[in-house]
């Protein structure tokens, strides 16, 4: 079963998010630690095609790096702790944002009327000051991702992309009480998420 979009499942505001897949499950199930089995096992339990071993590491890694650091811990069956919301609400943004694992970058035209600054990556950060914030804090360049071939290293460089995405979710998108889906996406895509609620 393939997710729906994020419209319909974001819940209300502030409330916690109705899922039409039960990702959490998958998580519970498949990840014993956050490792490229872990991650084939979510995709595979979703419903997604298998992906390249490379890129399902660098998605492990991320989701490690995305569950360090943070308060609230879930402790599974082996005992292995993780920030299983933090974790799980990423986990479903970069699935659904890359429609698993597939598309690295928006196509449409209504995607793209931030050009050039339209979505690339996991997360397709949309809009010139998030990608003048991210050339900051990753580069210590605010110019780093004006310059077209950088940008469009975040479609084929999955190392950046993914370094990219969790730095923003660490910073923009850390979990609140009642956070939900429609306040990630809300972070990530900005106007374009208040105009279509």
């Amino acid at each position: 079963v393939k997710p729906t979009a994020p419209s319909d499942w974001t819940g209300q505001m502030g409330k916690a998010p109705s899922l039409p897949y039960d990702i959490e499950k998958a998580l519970k199930t498949c990840v014993k630690e956050i490792t490229p089995a872990g991650v084939q096992g979510i995709l595979k339990a979703l419903g997604y095609r298998k992906i390249d071993d490379d890129l399902a590491q660098i998605i492990s890694r991320g989701l490690t790096q995305v569950a360090e650091g943070a308060n609230i811990f879930y402790e599974n069956e082996n005992g292995y702790k993780t920030n299983l919301m933090n974790v799980n609400m990423f986990l479903a943004q970069i699935i659904y944002d890359t429609d698993g694992f597939i598309k690295f970058e928006e196509t449409s035209i209504e995607q793209r009327r931030h050009d050039p600054y339209w979505g690339r990556g996991f997360l397709k950060l949309c809009g010139e000051q998030k990608y003048k914030d991210a050339g900051k804090a990753l580069f210590s360049d605010q110019s780093y991702f004006c310059n077209a071939e950088n940008l469009a290293k975040l479609v084929t460089d999955h190392e950046l992309a993914m370094k990219l995405s969790v730095w923003f979710w660490k910073t923009k998108c850390k979990l609140m009480e009642g956070t939900n889906f429609g306040l990630t996406t809300l972070a990530i895509n900005g106007e374009i998420e208040k105009s279509s609620n």
